[in-house]
């Protein structure tokens, strides 16, 4: 991912976390299925990351 400019308004760090556990998320699938508990950890992790950026954005909007 190639950030070309910050924008004021978004969490890069956050975005980049989020980025990373995709791709974590998608080797765990490959090697070991959806049912593997590191799979299931790392997915609620990516889930609760988006929840948070989601509401970052709704309060920047506020």
């Amino acid at each position: 991912m190639e950030i070309i400019e910050n924008l004021p308004n978004e969490n890069i760090k956050l975005l980049k976390e989020i980025a990373n556990t995709r791709t974590q998320l998608l080797d765990l699938y490959t090697q070991h299925g959806p049912a593997s508990p590191d799979y299931i950890s790392l997915s609620l992790k990516q889930n609760l990351l988006i929840n948070q950026y989601i509401e970052e954005k709704i309060a920047s909007m506020v």
